[in-house]
């Protein structure tokens, strides 16, 4: 078996490094796409598969390979780290992978920056995170909105966003208020 990081060229080169029972496994610019997430996802979830960590940046998954792979998420105890980090992950892939991440107890980081994942989705992630002490991987990057050094920080983060939002709507609420009030006034006036 190999300890060391092993780099495929593609799916299949992928699903026979898992065979071989590598722990690192790389599959990062390869365009696997979906159907290669699946094939992954397939290999990922046999007996004794010993992958800690995969990395799949920039692999054109979208949110049917996100799906695929958040199964693993529930059901593997192997993985420990897995890099989906600029890929096609929009808030339906991350919202799946959420799901996986709340069965999963033995995943310590999550990369997914660079996906065009929006609101919604960060709150998926972030709600299913909470309290397991999984490290979001940030790369070079850093964005409030979306990334966070730690799923803390991206709830607080999310947290902030529901307050300013709830701010704007009072202001909003209250600016109505004022004008209908003017107008009103003017009226009788």
């Amino acid at each position: 078996m190999g300890d060391g990081s092993v780099r495929a060229k593609n799916p299949k080169d992928g699903c026979r490094l898992i065979r071989e029972g590598h722990k690192n496994v790389q599959l990062s610019f390869c365009t696997i796409g979906d159907e290669g997430a699946r094939l992954i996802s397939k290999e990922l979830l046999a007996d004794g598969c010993a992958v800690e960590n995969l990395n799949l940046y920039e692999s054109a998954i979208g949110d049917a390979g996100a799906s695929a792979l958040a199964e693993v998420l529930r059901s593997n105890t192997v993985l420990e780290r897995i890099y989906l980090d600029a890929n096609k992950i929009t808030d339906v892939g991350a919202a799946a992978l959420a799901d996986g991440l709340r069965a999963n107890n033995t995943l310590t980081v999550l990369g997914i920056e660079g996906n065009p994942i929006g609101d919604a989705g960060t709150r998926a992630i972030a709600d299913a995170l909470a309290n397991k002490g999984v490290r979001i991987h940030t790369g070079d990057t850093f964005s409030k909105a979306k990334i966070a050094t730690d799923v803390s920080a991206l709830i607080a983060a999310a947290r902030e966003q529901d307050a300013g939002q709830q701010e704007t709507d009072e202001a909003a609420a209250a600016a109505d208020m004022a004008s209908t009030s003017l107008f009103d006034a003017c009226k009788e006036g």
